[in-house]
């Protein structure tokens, strides 16, 4: 196999296997419901998505190369849902400080706003 055949293969496979990561950030948020207490003076930490991948066979880490307008507008969604999945996790956290303090939930956002 050439050299540039090769690198078209590894290419293909890396963004396939990225698409996958990509759905993911959706599963994430369903198994982690209510799995964190929120703590009022910190940051909601929020989980980078990893645009590497280490294929054992070769030994090697290759980054996903995001080329064009219609690479990056394809990672707006799974931003979105990891954001929603971390928000996830505090849900029912939340709903118990809400229970004792009516604006806990505004106040939380207020301080939290980018």
């Amino acid at each position: 196999m050439k050299e540039e055949e090769l690198k078209s293969a590894k290419d293909k496979l890396l963004d396939k296997l990225f698409l996958r990561h990509l759905s993911k950030t959706i599963g994430r948020g369903l198994l982690s419901v209510g799995t964190s207490d929120i703590i009022f003076a910190e940051q909601l930490k929020i989980p980078a998505i990893n645009s590497e991948a280490k294929i054992s066979t070769m030994d090697e880490t290759m980054p996903v190369e995001i080329k064009d307008e219609i690479s990056k507008e394809l990672l707006q969604w799974p931003q979105f849902h990891n954001g929603a999945s971390a928000a996830l996790q505090i849900g029912v956290s939340l709903k118990l400080q809400r229970e004792k303090d009516k604006n806990f939930v505004r106040n939380w956002i207020m301080q939290h706003k980018p």
